[in-house]
């Protein structure tokens, strides 16, 4: 796990995209993602999957290229 580094203004910690289109299920994720110690932010239904995935624009090994913090996250979903 990747622990919150700190920056200049304080901790911030890293955030992992998931899409789903089933609420519970969606819930069910993002809890599981919060206990890891990760900040989930939802890019939305299975539709925008391809957002998260190789070479989407919010996947950190392609175009978007690094990690996010929740607040960068926020601006680009």
């Amino acid at each position: 796990m990747l622990n919150p580094r700190p920056c200049g203004r304080g901790i911030y910690v890293y955030v992992p995209f998931y899409a789903s289109d089933d609420r519970d299920a969606g819930n069910a994720v993002a809890e599981l993602i919060k206990a890891s110690g990760f900040a989930p932010v939802r890019v939305g239904g299975a539709s925008q999957a391809i957002r998260i995935e190789a070479f989407g624009d919010l996947q950190q090994m392609g175009r978007l290229g690094r990690l996010v913090t929740a607040k960068e996250a926020a601006a680009l979903v």
